[in-house]
Parts: structure tokens; C-alpha cells; sequence
């Protein structure tokens, strides 16, 4: 219900301030190329189910119940941009070990390593003086490998990969000289790939210099994938997963 709830209320900020962007004149741009660079330390908590249909696990922690379990954890975003055009590019990976239960309810450990490569492009429909929107339209790989133990059944290795069609939007406010606020959300799967995967994010950027800032805000990412007949197929593979937690960057651009 949770998750439904905030698809809502993005689709209703999209409706409610879109067509207003929309009615606006574009400023015009330059047309010099600008890169943008971020890295990222991302608190992320995870909850959802993975696992074969007929006995998934049930996971649900918070990032400071995750910390002790966490391997390795990387998270960036690259930009170039010319004129109203730009492209990005955002890699993702996680790798995570947990304490659960299986669907029987008896113990069990997951390995997991996941790898999230988003590529897209966008197209500025607004650039005002302290304002901007773009719709962002791509493509986001997943891989994910799975190593399930248990001390009653045999333990699960499983890798799989998928592709996802996306299409969101993204937009920026400068609050001042120093401070400014970014937001951005997608959509995508629809079948192709996951039956529905979404993000979203906010950031607040402090500028230290003409180069480099600091970003502080909050990052949503969910999807839900079957490999197989579907989920009332007990052979099925089943990743329904949402990871969110703060974030914290620094970003260089030129």
C-alpha cells in the first residue's frame, strides 16, 4: 500500500506542475557539451521477498541492521549535456550478506550482489532562471546473484539478469547562490523485463566551488521481477525487492 501511495503522489506532482513547465518558453542554451560526476554512499534498508515461488525468504532491515552484513556498497551518476539533449549514466552495486527466514519459517542465509546499470537520455522541456525539467527515457540492466543456505535444504545458487525499458523525469531549483534542490523518478518493466520497477530521489546540494559540491538527500528503488511461469509457479524464481535510505555525495562538474 506504502509503495502505491508514493507512485500516486509522483504522478500527481508530474500532472499538478508538468503542464505548467510545459506552457512556459524555453530559455534559450548553449550548446557546449557539460559533464556532471557523482559518487555516492547510499544508507540503503532493504524489505521484499526473494527466492524459488515455492519458498521465498522474507526480508526486512533497516540500513543499520544491514551495516553489520554489508560487503560493499557503490553508487554514481555521470551526465553529459548539450543544449536541451543530455545523457546519463548510473551504476549501482550492492553486495550483502542476511540473517532470514524462508516462507516455512525456518533459518536460512542470503548472499546477494546486485548490480543496477541505468542508461538514459534526456530532453530539457523547461529551463527558466532558477528552474528546470527534463523527461529521461532508457534502458536499466539488472543482475542479480543469489546464494541461499539453509540446514534443511540444499543450498541455492542463482544468477539471473534482466532488462527494463524506463521512462521518468528530473528536474532542478536553486534556492540561492550556495543551496539548490534536485529531484528525479522513472517507471519502467511493464512486462518487458520486471513486472514494474520505479525510483525516485531527492537531493539538496551545497556548492563548495565552481566544480564541486556536496549532496545530502534520499534515495526509493523497487522492483518486482519473476523468472518462470509466474509466481504461482513453485519453480519460479521471484525478486520483489525495495531498497531506500539517505545518500550522501559529492559531485563534480565541468
Amino acid at each position: 500500500m506504502g509503495r502505491r501511495l508514493v507512485m500516486v503522489v509522483l504522478v500527481l506532482c508530474v500532472m499538478a506542475v508538468g503542464p505548467s513547465l510545459l506552457a512556459q518558453e524555453a530559455a534559450p542554451k548553449e550548446c557546449a557539451w557539460h559533464y556532471e560526476l557523482s559518487l555516492f554512499l547510499w544508507g540503503s534498508g532493504l524489505s521484499g521477498t526473494a527466492g524459488p515461488a515455492a519458498n521465498q525468504l522474507q526480508v526486512t532491515e533497516s540500513f543499520s541492521g544491514l551495516v553489520g552484513y554489508l560487503d560493499m556498497a557503490f553508487m554514481g551518476h555521470f551526465q553529459a549535456s548539450s543544449g536541451k539533449w543530455s545523457i546519463l549514466f548510473d551504476p549501482y552495486y550492492v553486495d550483502l550478506g542476511d540473517d532470514t527466514v524462508l516462507g516455512d519459517g525456518s533459518p536460512a542465509h542470503i548472499d546477494m550482489k546486485d548490480t543496477i546499470l541505468n542508461l538514459a537520455g534526456g530532453y530539457r522541456l523547461y529551463q527558466g532562471a532558477k528552474t528546470s525539467f527534463d523527461l529521461t527515457f532508457g534502458m536499466r540492466y539488472n543482475e542479480l546473484r543469489t546464494v541461499i543456505t539453509s540446514d534443511i535444504y540444499p543450498s541455492q545458487h542463482k544468477t539471473i539478469n534482466w532488462l527494463d525499458p524506463v521512462m521518468g523525469f528530473k528536474g532542478g531549483v536553486e534556492l540561492g547562490k550556495t543551496w539548490s534542490f534536485g529531484y528525479r523518478a522513472d517507471v519502467g518493466g511493464f512486462g518487458f523485463g520486471s513486472r514494474l520497477t520505479w525510483s525516485g530521489d531527492v537531493l539538496f546540494n551545497v556548492k563548495l566551488s565552481k566544480v564541486c559540491s556536496l549532496s545530502t538527500g534520499y534515495l526509493y528503488y523497487d522492483v518486482d521481477y519473476t523468472e518462470g511461469g509466474g509466481p504461482s509457479d513453485p519453480e519460479a524464481f521471484v525478486y520483489d525487492m525495495a531498497q531506500a535510505g539517505p545518500v550522501l555525495g559529492v559531485t563534480f562538474r565541468w
